[in-house]
């Protein structure tokens, strides 16, 4: 299945038409981590590795979904590029997340807006 139908390349405009498999799977791993994000909001740095995690095999099912395969490492690198959204995620959870029911609500929606909008840039950069 290609990531862009006939009618986005005809117009040149690569946003008109994406691969319905493509956002399930952007969708699934952003509500996967608001809920690794609300459940562990108390816990300094808990989260991190989980949700860096989901965010690997996010790309990773994203380049499969379009027929292609991805190293860890180019992985890695589009991480590191989009490394500015886990400073102000860690400078949110620093401030807020400790508290309780309010942090939970925050954290988790900080790390299903951070994972949805890697895995557009992600996609974009796969594009």
């Amino acid at each position: 299945m290609r990531l862009f139908g006939k009618k986005a390349k005809e117009k040149k405009d690569i946003s008109l038409v994406i691969n319905p498999e493509c956002k399930h799977i952007i969708h699934n791993a952003a509500l996967e981590a608001a809920v690794i994000g609300a459940g562990l909001a108390q816990v300094p740095g808990a989260d991190h590795i989980l949700i860096s995690a989901l965010q690997v095999n996010m790309v990773k099912d994203l380049a499969k979904a379009q027929g292609r395969t991805i190293s860890e490492g180019a992985i890695k690198g589009l991480m590191v590029s989009f490394a500015a959204t886990y400073v102000g995620r860690g400078t949110s959870k620093f401030l807020i997340g400790w508290v309780p029911v309010f942090g939970n609500v925050i954290n988790a929606t900080t790390a299903a807006s951070i994972t949805e909008a890697f895995g557009w840039a992600a996609l974009r950069t796969l594009a």
